[in-house]
């Protein structure tokens, strides 16, 4: 007589089936944040990497800089703070440049455009063009146009090559906001440069550069939904911002910005998907 085979009922299968489930469950509650954790961390260090690549690019044009009294140095055309600068770092010289009568230099300017050809941006761009450094004066006068936003003054020696137009070149996506200040002889960060020994305030002896920088998924975002670009200058960007730049401190603007992005009140007004966003600074001595 053949044994009865045994199988599982029904009941028992469904049981099996629930318990399955809800293990499956609380596995994800656990893995999935850690994966995102993960995944929050490789981008923050991707970002640390690139925003310090950004820095060195500016800390090698900031350390070949020219600082005297006749060029204009850190200033636009309005006379407002802009990381605007000689440097002895050369541009594309032109084919008819004769390297025997003058120095190739260029005048660099780093700007962050929130918008290009219309549509959102938020980039560190550098913009230069090369000129020659000739007492002769047998150059055109050297006028910045196209993509760099302004004109110097005050410059007798320096002459735009006659054939060479500005360029523009991008140095780091999802650039949210580029300060600068100076650091005096008497330890204390202002917002203009200073090189005149008589004048009031301490000459400069180094500049702070803080950028404001957020990663590439949420840079993606922020392109894509112009909504969180008001969310952004609500928070962050406009003079209304949460991210304060005073006029005078003893301490770097980028320590005062990481300590307002540690606060949780500086992040009210802005959705949870956009607070990826850190400060990265570089303190460069000039010469």
């Amino acid at each position: 007589m053949r044994e009865k085979q045994k199988a599982f009922t029904l009941l028992e299968m469904m049981v099996a089936t629930t318990i399955f489930v809800l293990l499956a469950l609380l596995m994800s509650q656990i893995i999935g944040p850690a994966i995102e954790v993960v995944s929050k961390g490789r981008r923050v260090s991707d970002l640390q990497s690139r925003a310090r690549a950004a820095l060195d690019v500016i800390a090698r044009d900031v350390g070949n800089g020219i600082y005297r009294a006749d060029l204009t140095t850190f200033s636009d055309g309005t006379g407002d703070p802009a990381l605007a600068f000689f440097t002895r770092r050369p541009g594309l010289a032109a084919p008819t440049a004769d390297p025997s009568d003058s120095r190739q230099l260029s005048f660099v300017v780093y700007e962050v455009l929130s918008e290009r050809s219309g549509q959102p941006d938020f980039s560190l761009w550098r913009g230069s063009i090369n000129v020659e450094w000739d007492d002769n004066q047998t150059y055109p006068p050297m006028t910045l146009s196209g993509p760099l936003p302004f004109i110097t003054g005050g410059v007798a020696t320096a002459f735009q090559q006659s054939s060479q137009a500005p360029t523009l070149e991008p140095v780091l996506e999802g650039v949210l906001r580029l300060e600068l200040r100076f650091l005096g002889t008497d330890g204390l960060y202002r917002n203009t440069y200073n090189s005149d020994p008589t004048a009031v305030d301490p000459v400069s002896k180094a500049v702070s550069i803080t950028l404001l920088v957020t990663d590439e998924k949420t840079h993606g975002q922020i392109v894509a939904d112009p909504t969180l670009v008001t969310a952004l200058t609500t928070n962050f960007l406009g003079s209304s911002g949460k991210l304060l730049s005073p006029n005078e401190t003893d301490v770097s603007l980028g320590t005062l910005w990481n300590q307002a992005l540690a606060d949780s009140t500086t992040w009210s007004g802005l959705p949870p998907r956009l607070r990826n966003i850190y400060a990265f600074e570089r303190i460069i001595p000039l010469r």
